[in-house]
């Protein structure tokens, strides 16, 4: 898209999550969650940001993306991680299915139960593809609600491949919605597969792990910034109205000073996100590892962000009225996926282990 038409976009995106969504996203946040009297991917279909027409095109591009999720959970960071993980899907089906699969959400079935084995830089993923069908089962697969279609990383043979299983099938077992820390918008739960029969595969080795979790830990990590980013000024905004000792809490230098100091680090890891998803295309190594370290650091900068944003409301801040303590949930668990920081960080010290050995 150019810039401008890039801008009336996000415009349009903007007054859609004001006038459409505003009234739904408190009941999102809600656990067990009360049904809504849409589908979300269908309701960001028909409003033109999950339409073929833009996952083939012009969205599908992360520096694109990267824009239309911040500017999607400036409103909800719930509703932007959803969006995030159905364009992340979009993305894996046209690099590594195109034009083989069915249209509709994608989980990707990626967490495991094990540590990252750094020497290989991957998991030690159980979950096994045998005679042209999946076996094992996974744990909390985002998506996973309203999946058609899930993208399985599993073992086979020796190595690792991807697999595609029909969601509908009798041979994939769901289990009822798990509850999360935050973004409560998103569907998650565990899922079991019964010699469920593969749809398609392709090879996936240490590259493929490394593609998904850059491309989802950059849309988190959008994601996360935006919430943050909108938290911290609602925060500012209330410390320049709360009196403390006969004058504004905004009056006060350490107040200033955390704020400044949130606002500046926020914003550096925008720049830094933006950064890595404008130069994602060339999809080389060193560009994937350069987006999970713009993951780790804006993530965690976010969460940091966010609390001292509680703090910055006193007392008021763990209260559900201000909705602050909504923006710190989610920002926690966006942290958290689609690895944790701590096992993103052992994956590239296994890639830089690698480089090193082959020099």
């Amino acid at each position: 898209m150019k810039t401008d038409e890039l801008s009336m976009f996000l415009d349009s995106v903007d007054r859609f999550m004001k006038t459409e969504m505003a009234p739904y996203t408190a009941t999102m946040d809600l656990y067990p969650q009360k049904d809504l009297p849409f589908n979300i991917f269908d309701k960001f279909t028909k409003a033109g940001i999950l339409n073929r027409e833009g996952v083939d095109g012009e969205l599908l591009n992360p520096g694109n993306s990267v824009r239309l999720l911040s500017a999607l959970s400036c409103h909800c960071a719930g509703i932007g991680a959803f969006v995030g993980y159905a364009l992340a899907g979009e993305m894996l089906k046209k690099r590594y299915a195109p034009g083989q699969l069915p249209g509709g959400p994608v989980g990707i079935c990626l967490h495991e139960e094990v540590d990252v084995d750094i020497e290989h830089c991957m998991p030690d993923f159980r979950t096994k593809l045998e005679g042209g069908a999946v076996h094992g089962a996974k744990k909390s697969v985002i998506m996973a609600g309203c999946a058609t279609v899930y993208a399985v990383f599993a073992s086979a043979g020796d190595g690792l491949c991807l697999a595609w299983v029909d969601g509908r099938a009798g041979t994939v077992e769901v289990s009822q919605p798990v509850g999360l820390l935050g973004i409560r918008a998103v569907p998650c739960a565990d899922i079991s597969f019964r010699a469920a029969p593969a749809i398609g595969k392709a090879e996936a080795g240490p590259e493929a792990l490394l593609y998904v979790a850059a491309v989802l830990g950059l849309f988190n990590a959008a994601c996360a910034c935006a919430t943050a980013d909108t938290g911290l000024r609602k925060a500012w905004e209330y410390a320049a109205q709360r009196y403390q000792g006969g004058r504004t809490i905004g009056d006060y230098d350490a107040v200033e000073l955390m704020y400044a100091r949130n606002a500046t680090m926020v914003g550096s890891s925008r720049e830094a996100i933006l950064a890595a998803a404008d130069g994602f295309e060339d999809r080389s190594q060193e560009r994937l590892q350069a987006c999970i370290r713009a993951k780790i650091n804006g993530s965690g900068n976010a969460v940091n962000a966010l609390l001292d944003a509680i703090q910055m409301h006193g007392g008021y801040g763990y209260m559900r009225d201000y909705g602050i303590e909504k923006r710190f949930r989610d920002a926690v668990a966006l942290s958290l996926m689609p690895f944790d920081n701590t096992r993103l960080s052992l994956m590239l010290a296994g890639t830089e282990a690698r480089e090193r050995r082959r020099i």
